[in-house]
């Protein structure tokens, strides 16, 4: 990453840090999902963040719609998402019917129960 290239000297927000990690998935069924260490990895990022020679605005938030929103509005030089993804492939498809009109693979988003 060349830091400099990033012109962080300006900016509202310079980095965001979206995590999710529901528990469940709603789908044809209940399908559990493994707990992610979210904490761990963003005390890991901005631990590697402070050695920027400026000082950087940092938000993070759970991946829900309205948390997407918050940090997206404020247009981060750099947004970073630790959650889980499905890819799109004909068994996940039969799994969750709504990927049917998707081109590529999907983030999965919290909903504001978790």
């Amino acid at each position: 990453l060349d830091v400099n290239a990033l012109d962080l000297k300006e900016g509202n927000l310079h980095f965001g840090f979206l995590f999710s990690s529901p528990v469940v998935i709603k789908n044809s069924k209940l399908t559990t999902l493994p707990l992610l260490d979210y904490s761990q990895e963003i005390q890991s990022v901005i631990q590697n963040l402070e050695v920027v020679p400026y000082e950087l605005k940092i938000k993070t938030s759970v991946a829900t719609k309205a948390g997407f929103t918050s940090i997206a509005s404020e247009y981060p030089r750099i947004l970073h998402f630790t959650g889980h993804g499905i890819e799109n492939t004909p068994a996940q498809r039969r799994v969750f019917s709504n990927m049917e009109s998707l081109k590529g693979d999907a983030i999965i988003l919290e909903d504001e129960s978790g």
